[in-house]
């Protein structure tokens, strides 16, 4: 099923037929314009090392969480293995 149906091949000149938008796709549309501003608008008013500590926070957990999962971590650690290991 597509979100926007494709619209058969029609000679626009000859049909004067305006065929709309379905809603959902409108209403999709128009939320996502609406995050997107809300996130540009937010963004002005954060001091710049908001945005870093998230950054920072993100990669550290991102490597923690992928040094963790390392099997020969998890065993000098002696953490239970996944099934798979």
């Amino acid at each position: 099923m597509y979100l926007r149906q494709p619209r058969a091949a029609v000679d626009h000149a000859a049909s004067k037929v305006n065929i709309p938008d379905p809603w959902p796709y409108r209403l999709s549309r128009a939320l996502g314009w609406l995050g997107n501003g809300s996130v540009f608008f937010f963004s002005l008013f954060v001091p710049k090392a908001l945005v870093l500590y998230w950054l920072t926070s993100t990669v550290h957990q991102l490597c923690t969480h992928l040094l963790i999962m390392h099997p020969a971590v998890r065993r000098s650690l002696n953490i239970w293995l996944r099934p798979n290991e």
